[in-house]
């Protein structure tokens, strides 16, 4: 099961499993030195999360893994994307900085500030790195199997092999 005092679980599947599934927005977890740092009171701070946050998608994961013929591989971020958004680019070439919604959100989903003076932060100092090249990093060998990086949000959950080789 996920840690909350680790920024990531990555949950290893069978050896010869391609399959990756991401889970990189179903945590609710802010820690605290960050939370210090969100300007919202606790109540607004609740109804984003409840906006923003995935919820049950790192069980639905792991339901999947279940009955999965071959045990994927699970990638499953454990802190909020109030956080960090582990999907972002950490500098300027991700778009959503200009709407303050980087990889550290200045903004909440309706535009009202996050963050003091709409400070950015260091996604680092958070204890995460939201580049890609870490999950890439942590499946190292993965990808001389020809990954198969399952987003859940855009297609259906499961396929069979023969459709997952093809996507």
């Amino acid at each position: 099961m996920s840690d909350p005092q680790q920024p990531f679980t990555l949950t290893p599947g069978a050896a010869d499993s391609p399959v990756l599934l991401h889970v990189p927005h179903g945590s609710r977890h802010i820690p605290r030195h960050v939370r210090a740092g969100i300007t919202l009171d606790d109540a607004a701070l609740e109804r984003e999360l409840d906006h923003i946050t995935d919820a049950h998608t790192a069980e639905l994961a792991a339901a999947a893994a279940q009955i999965a013929p071959t045990a994927p591989w699970r990638f499953v971020n454990n802190l909020s994307r109030l956080v960090v958004d582990p999907e972002r680019f950490p500098d300027e070439r991700e778009e959503m900085l200009a709407v303050g919604m980087g990889a550290v959100y200045t903004r909440t989903t309706h535009r009202a500030p996050l963050r003091p003076g709409g400070r950015q932060g260091n996604a680092a100092d958070r204890g995460a790195n939201p580049t890609p090249q870490h999950k890439q990093e942590k499946m190292t060998g993965r990808a001389r199997r020809a990954p198969v990086i399952r987003d859940r949000r855009k297609r259906p959950f499961l396929e069979n092999s023969t459709a997952c080789q093809k996507s």
